[in-house]
């Protein structure tokens, strides 16, 4: 498959972008952090580093402005050969940072994270669900599915049941360690952050559980670490659950925390007993060096794919794999691409293209073809620092991307977007 070959010829890409601070939750890189290097030849992720260190507060750099001339294709739609076409815009979220599609594929949920440019609003996250239609387009169910969330972040379904949790609950990262009070100032008591996957019915949007991944519960204990930051989730086909961590959130609070970059794995055997706090198995731990940001399954390849957001030299702006049978460990992950600048979504379509969207506002696409390039419009526009897509095959063999827009300039909370686009037969 070109997805291997990519890795075993070392390729990295020159698709380079300016970046400019980092300030969306999980993916500013910290002050004190020592500078990353370049990617090395082995092409293994190296050893981390502690992530967070104590910072002195600065004024955070805008993010890029962005160029918003899409214009939504109406009525009914196919696909073109090459082109890609927004669909339908709905600014009806509260910087949106995930979706998941539910196994039935009748709903899509979406992550409210509340993530502004200085910070993240302290329990004012939510979950919005949305009926998807025949043609991919949304209509809203209900904004706030489930409400008083902090940071809500990767969500995703689990594909097999336990005995405490159902196929299908939602799987939801929540409590990153740091927030905003209702006064605007920095939260720095980690007491009041409980990091961890809620778990969701998708039906009714009540609580299901939690599972425990801040201080002193079992899931640390046995890392022998706190998660800080989680982000991405997903889940293989066996039920296992994968949850990055960004690691990178301690500085802010005092006495600060040193944080370790990674990825988490917990066995679906493992789910019931971690929702009571307790451990059978250690879980595995992928370190990495750079600052995760989304982490996604392929079927193509078996296979754990993440992204880097931190956008320090090339490392930083990658995408990298590791069988599923290898996972965790470190001498099999392979770097895929590298130098994309802060890379915050990923999905890969039934032709095997990779669709990895960045913090600059653009989304970028590679296959047996193509190394690396955006994703082609009529128009000549940019999204507004997109966030972590779902892609979805429909019943007439249409692939949709659903891709959710941060806009951390933004100050209008529950007017930010989610794009649907109509990816076209070449991708």
């Amino acid at each position: 498959m070109w997805m291997r070959n990519l890795a075993r010829r070392g390729i990295t890409t020159v698709f380079s972008l300016a970046i400019g601070a980092m300030t969306l939750a999980g993916c500013d890189k910290d002050d004190n952090t020592p500078a990353a290097p370049a990617p090395q030849s082995s092409n293994t992720t190296p050893a981390p580093a502690p992530a967070s260190k104590p910072a002195a507060t600065t004024a955070p750099t805008p993010i890029r402005s962005f160029n918003d001339s899409f214009k939504d294709v109406t009525g009914p739609v196919k696909p073109e050969k090459v082109l890609a076409q927004v669909i339908q815009t709905l600014p009806l979220f509260n910087h949106p940072t995930s979706c998941t599609v539910s196994l039935d594929g009748k709903y899509l949920f979406v992550t409210n994270s509340a993530v502004v440019l200085n910070g993240i609003e302290y329990n004012k996250g939510s979950i919005s669900k949305l009926e998807i239609g025949a043609d991919g387009r949304l209509k809203m169910i209900e904004p706030d599915f489930v409400k008083g969330l902090h940071a809500p972040m990767g969500i995703a379904v689990l594909p097999k049941a336990t005995a405490m949790f159902p196929a299908g609950a939602l799987f939801v990262a929540v409590g990153t360690t740091s927030g905003l009070d209702d006064k605007g100032q920095q939260i720095d008591d980690v007491t009041r952050f409980n990091t961890g996957i809620a778990v969701v019915d998708p039906a009714s949007g009540k609580s299901l559980g939690v599972i425990p991944l801040g201080n002193k519960h079992a899931v640390a204990k046995a890392l022998r670490h706190a998660v800080l930051a989680p982000a991405g989730v997903c889940f293989d086909p066996l039920g296992n659950l994968y949850v990055t961590d960004s690691g990178n959130t301690g500085r802010d609070l005092d006495p600060p925390i040193i944080g370790f970059p990674g990825i988490v794995k917990i066995d679906n055997a493992d789910l019931d007993a971690c929702a009571q706090d307790q451990l059978k198995n250690t879980p595995g731990f992928l370190p990495v060096r750079h600052v995760p940001g989304a982490v996604f399954y392929s079927p193509a390849d078996d296979a754990i794919y993440w992204t880097t957001c931190d956008g320090q030299a090339g490392a930083g702006g990658a995408i990298y794999r590791c069988p599923r049978r290898n996972f965790p460990e470190q001498t099999m992950v392979n770097m895929i691409a590298a130098e994309l600048g802060p890379r915050m979504g990923l999905a890969i379509t039934p032709n095997g293209t990779l669709l990895a969207s960045g913090l600059d506002g653009d989304i970028v696409f590679l296959n047996r073809k193509v190394v690396s390039a955006a994703l082609p419009f009529e128009q000549e526009a940019s999204f507004s620092s997109p966030a972590d897509m779902k892609m979805v095959t429909l019943p007439n063999g249409y692939n949709i991307l659903y891709v959710p827009e941060q806009e951390p300039n933004s100050q209008n909370r529950g007017k930010q977007r989610l794009r649907v686009i109509l990816l076209p037969i070449s991708i």
